[in-house]
């Protein structure tokens, strides 16, 4: 059941939850708190899969396997 609790309540339970993990982070100075490099690397799968519905032979499926391959 969720709680009735205000988002500054959760927000504090979350920090609260995941503090020691917090402090892991923030003492490894290497660690990025961005994913967008993870994101850029994963954008051309995620938007090939909309066109992949649309691969409607074996053959066209092939042609984009090995173009993605490349």
């Amino acid at each position: 059941m969720e709680s009735q609790s205000p988002p500054s309540g959760k927000a504090m339970t979350n920090l609260s939850n995941q503090w020691e993990k917090l402090n892991v982070y923030c003492t490894h100075g290497e660690l990025n708190i961005s994913n967008i490099l993870a994101e850029n690397a994963i954008r051309p799968f995620v938007i090939g899969r909309e066109a992949w519905l649309f691969s409607d032979t074996p053959a066209g499926a092939h042609a984009s396997a090995q173009y993605i391959t490349v």
